[in-house]
């Protein structure tokens, strides 16, 4: 999958900003599906926080919050 069979669909983006006092980040990300992929999104899981960096030059490990939403796989998503 991806784009023509070249580039893989796996990956996150993330938006970090200031409010009042304290820094935000969000981060969405899509992860491979399946139950016996687990081994998988957590390693991509670990290249997202690895390699994430924001024009304030920090990464976001050093943000006051950050909320990550995945996409949940269908098979391992409850009533799907």
């Amino acid at each position: 999958t991806g784009f023509m069979g070249i580039t893989g669909n796996k990956g996150g983006v993330g938006i970090s900003f200031r409010f009042y006092e304290s820094t935000l980040c969000f981060v969405n990300c899509h992860f491979a599906s399946g139950e016996a992929q687990t081994q998988r999104r957590n390693e991509d899981y670990q290249t997202i926080e690895s390699r994430m960096t924001f024009t304030d030059g920090i990464n976001h490990s050093y943000k006051d919050y950050i909320w990550y939403t995945p996409t949940t796989p269908n098979s391992l998503a409850p009533n799907a």
